[in-house]
């Protein structure tokens, strides 16, 4: 990333940062998009952005790789961000510290605690395919299956390693729970992706 783009957009987001803060402590999300909207043109194609709560008690705003291939992108861009009073950057969405995976898709409230698992790796760790599993009550709401197992992998080892080495995430209903005992508990799953997936940096 040329350095006059990442100059251009911190530029731009500390001049605008009162309003961010007004417009997110106020929960006027709209207008928080409409802020974004011209400060991520700025930043590039490719990047997205999200005000949450993982560097509780500041404001965290987390650059997102759209791509795999964008990740060189968001690193370059939050290693440039200034240092402002307050604030945490990152480039792609840390993992989640749950107590429980328990997860919040506008709405919906998706509880993958009884999920379980398989996993694959190739090449000595190089990437992985993950299989998820779940009864049928247990099961994402339809058309929603792909985005929640992913956003539950993310959730556990970070968005960053899951776009960069996690290939394959599918989601299988089972017809018994017998049937699902011999997958592994979804509990184990962060653990086991880290080791796996051990030489990631």
């Amino acid at each position: 990333m040329a350095d006059g783009t990442a100059a251009r957009f911190w530029t731009w987001f500390a001049a605008h940062e009162p309003q961010i803060v007004a417009a997110y402590e106020a929960r006027e999300y709209e207008r928080l998009g409409e802020i974004f909207e011209v400060g991520m043109k700025l930043a590039g194609a490719g990047v997205d952005w999200e005000l949450g709560p993982y560097a509780h008690p500041k404001r965290a705003l987390v650059l997102s790789p759209s791509t795999r291939a964008e990740i060189p992108k968001v690193q370059a861009l939050a290693a440039a961000a200034p240092p402002l009073e307050g604030w945490r950057f990152y480039a792609g969405k840390p993992p989640k510290d749950l107590e429980r995976l328990v997860l919040h898709i506008k709405d919906l409230q998706i509880d993958a605690e009884r999920w379980r698992y398989r996993m694959t790796a190739y090449n000595q760790g190089e990437f992985v395919d993950v299989s998820l599993a779940a009864l049928a009550a247990d099961t994402p709401p339809e058309g929603l299956e792909q985005t929640v197992c992913e956003l539950v992998v993310e959730s556990l080892i970070g968005e960053l390693k899951r776009l960069d080495r996690v290939g394959t995430i599918d989601f299988t209903v089972v017809g018994s729970a017998e049937e699902l005992e011999r997958w592994l508990p979804i509990q184990n799953l962060r653990a086991h992706l880290n080791g796996a997936l051990a030489t990631w940096n």
